[in-house]
C-alpha cells in the first residue's frame, strides 16, 4: 500500500489543486459469496476508520 501511495503522491504533485488519498482494505481468500461480502465490508469499514483519522491514511488487514 506504501507504494501505491507513493507512486499517487508523485501523480498529486501535477495538480493545481492536491488531492488526498484514504485507503481501506482486507485482503485474505474468500471460499463463497458470503464470505466476499464480508470482506467488502470490512475494507468498506476500514475507509472509513482512514478518513476519520485524518488525511493520507492507509486502515486494513489481512485475514488469517
Amino acid at each position: 500500500m506504501q507504494i501505491f501511495q507513493a507512486e499517487y503522491a508523485k501523480l498529486n504533485q501535477q495538480l493545481e489543486e492536491p488531492a488526498t488519498l484514504s485507503i481501506g482494505y482486507a485482503t485474505g481468500a474468500v471460499a463463497n459469496e458470503e464470505e466476499l461480502r464480508k470482506m467488502i465490508q470490512l475494507a468498506d469499514n476500514y475507509l472509513y476508520q482512514a478518513k476519520r483519522q485524518g488525511k493520507n491514511q492507509v486502515v486494513g488487514a489481512e485475514k488469517k
